[in-house]
């Protein structure tokens, strides 16, 4: 699916049209039936559903996940309104490793030479 939304294209008052497209029903249950790592799946889950960036979900502290409370802490990026979300059950189904570890959003980066940051 695309949808056009109006940009400013940086020449005084004009507006250019730009293009999003959106996956499919049947491409977003494709792509979750490829994610076989549980850990994965529920990182690519709560990104998905709430709509996070991946420098958002990098900030993701195992305090920022009440289970029981079934709510989500997010601290947005880019000048987004931070604040605190529901969760769907079966998101809080997908969590249960996040009482175990440390921070179990976080996301391994390569730097500039390909090596692995800690």
């Amino acid at each position: 699916m695309r949808k056009s939304l109006p940009q400013p294209d940086g020449r005084g008052d004009r507006w250019r049209t730009r293009s999003i497209a959106f996956l499919t029903q049947d491409e977003t249950k494709r792509l979750f039936a490829a994610i076989k790592n549980k850990r994965d799946r529920a990182i690519f889950l709560t990104a998905y559903r709430h709509g996070l960036r991946a420098c958002e979900i990098g900030m993701l502290q195992r305090t920022d996940v009440d289970l029981k409370s079934g709510r989500l802490t997010v601290q947005r990026a880019k000048g987004s309104l931070s604040g605190v979300y529901h969760m769907e059950p079966d998101e809080i189904k997908a969590l249960p490793f996040a009482s175990l570890c440390p921070n179990p959003f976080r996301i391994m980066r390569q730097n500039y030479y390909g090596h692995r940051e800690k």
